[in-house]
């Protein structure tokens, strides 16, 4: 009977040990899994910023001397990161007025968690960046942007459409490029959308009646432009327009009083 006892006890014992042992080899697959998924999604922001990097023909003022290994890519000038639940996604690329000359990667569409690119001029006189090429389609993937600015730059070709899949976006600066063709529909998905900054470009066509369901739209400047029509009317239902500028343009007909109307 002591026997028949000590065997069951041993049987017990082997087969809770046995569960132990599954137990840690799954908890150490799941982190090890866990692990090299947070190193690959960090490692591929890392690569592309250094494909933004390798985009750049001239950087006068030496700001990406600092994008290099001696220095997690955190602290590189111009990058922010998270520090909470996605740690090392980069979430902002801020590198106005640096003067840098070069194409705008198409790798920079990886940056899957940036909220702000701000790749403009700014209040200091400097020489503008200088990026060239067509708009970077990839960027319309990285659907938690908020702030786009490629302001002053010579980028050219067909408004985007697909703009209008960054559902999350409050400002979209495009002013003082090279687009040509006509504003598509598209901006008018853009819910969020707090200011719209488009002239200083070649668009034509008319005005789409679709940009007066942006029930947030503050600002809007369409100036200096080759577009035609009227101005719709579903824009002067927009009671939540502070500014609006349509001048030079080849716009037809009276302008309404209820817009308000600035200038540059």
């Amino acid at each position: 009977m002591e026997v028949m006892v000590c065997s069951d006890i041993n049987g017990l014992r082997s087969i809770i040990l046995m569960i132990m042992l599954l137990l840690i080899l799954w908890s150490s697959t799941t982190v090890s899994s866990s692990s090299s998924t947070g190193i690959n999604s960090t490692s591929k922001d890392r690569l592309a910023l250094m494909a933004f990097k390798h985009g750049i023909n001239w950087d006068p003022l030496g700001v990406l001397s600092s994008w290099n290994d001696s220095v997690h890519y955190c602290q590189w000038i111009g990058v922010n990161c998270s520090s909470h639940r996605h740690v090392d996604r980069v979430t902002a690329l801020n590198l106005s007025s640096y003067r840098l000359v070069g194409s705008l990667s198409p790798h920079i569409g990886n940056l899957t968690f940036l909220r702000l690119m701000d790749l403009q001029n700014n209040m200091l006189m400097l020489t503008d960046n200088s990026f060239e090429g067509t708009f970077p389609i990839n960027l319309t993937k990285i659907l938690n942007l908020e702030y786009l600015n490629l302001i002053d730059n010579k980028l050219q070709g067909k408004f985007p459409a697909q703009v209008g899949f960054l559902s999350k976006l409050q400002s979209l600066g495009l002013f003082k490029n090279y687009f040509t063709g006509s504003i598509p529909a598209s901006p008018g998905n853009l819910s969020s959308l707090l200011q719209l900054g488009l002239w200083e470009n070649s668009l034509e066509g008319s005005i789409h009646e679709d940009l007066g369901r942006l029930t947030n739209l503050t600002r809007l400047h369409l100036d200096n432009n080759k577009l035609t029509g009227t101005i719709p009317y579903s824009l002067y239902n927009l009671s939540s327009l502070l500014e609006t500028d349509f001048l030079s343009n080849k716009l037809s007909g009276n302008i309404h009083p209820d817009l308000k109307l600035t200038h540059h």
